[in-house]
């Protein structure tokens, strides 16, 4: 009976997989219920008889004031940037938990999605100030990439006298 293969990195690129996909998907469902309820806020204002044009006339004068400070056009970036994030978290969970047991060269695709993680994360780190909630969300990134390097130059052992791989 042959002994089933466990890559080096494989509880390094599960576990942190695993949870990318849970918290991110939670924080798209939270994004997706503030979409709907900044769109039932029209609905609302439609029911109450307010003039939507004046309404809309009123916060695009804001907006414009708002989109004039320096400050907005960063923490703007910052929103946009941990949007993408949230995404590529998602992705890169489902790509660990995908080939957390595949050593060599499905590891690089891995190490690549973990190296963007911790670029964005420090990239997010610098442009919202330093926190330790930022601190804290860099730890499954480094941990993916971990098992991504680990797997990266694990190779697997010889099956039946085929060379190693």
């Amino acid at each position: 009976m042959p002994v089933k293969y466990k890559a080096p990195g494989k509880g390094f690129l599960q576990v942190p997989g695993i949870l990318m996909i849970v918290f991110s998907s939670i924080l798209i469902l939270i994004l997706l219920l503030g979409a709907t309820v900044l769109g039932s806020v029209g609905t609302m204002a439609g029911l109450a008889d307010v003039d939507m044009a004046e309404a809309m006339e009123e916060l695009m004068d804001g907006a414009q004031v708002m989109l004039d400070d320096p400050t907005v056009h960063r923490e703007l970036l910052a929103l946009g940037l941990g949007m993408i994030m949230i995404v590529l978290n998602l992705i890169s969970g489902i790509v660990g938990t995908a080939l957390c047991n595949k050593p060599g060269g499905p590891a690089v695709v891995c190490l690549l999605f973990g190296l963007i993680l911790l670029a964005g994360g420090v990239l997010s780190l610098a442009l919202s100030g330093f926190a330790w909630s930022g601190l804290l969300g860099l730890v499954l990134p480094i941990l993916y990439t971990i098992g991504a390097c680990l797997n990266l130059f694990a190779r697997r052992p010889a099956r039946d006298g085929a060379p190693v791989q």
